[in-house]
């Protein structure tokens, strides 16, 4: 189950096994998750950001050729 927490748009997907994700700072934000859905399956958190470094993520866990959708949370 996903978290309550305001949702941030943002990704950049290479056509290698890397996504990296970016978006803009969420004021009063304590922590960003990083969710991950492949196809029509359901999100999963597939990773935490902390709000003292930059908002970016990088996914090296993408299967070539799948579809993913990413969603990031302010927690």
């Amino acid at each position: 189950q996903q978290p309550a927490g305001k949702e941030t748009e943002g990704a950049h997907i290479t056509e290698k096994k890397t996504a990296v994700l970016s978006w803009k700072r969420v004021k009063n934000a304590k922590t960003y998750l990083v969710y991950r859905k492949q196809n029509k399956g359901a999100f999963k958190c597939i990773g935490t950001v902390s709000t003292s470094g930059k908002c970016r993520f990088k996914d090296q866990t993408r299967k070539k050729g799948k579809k993913y959708t990413y969603k990031v949370v302010a927690m």
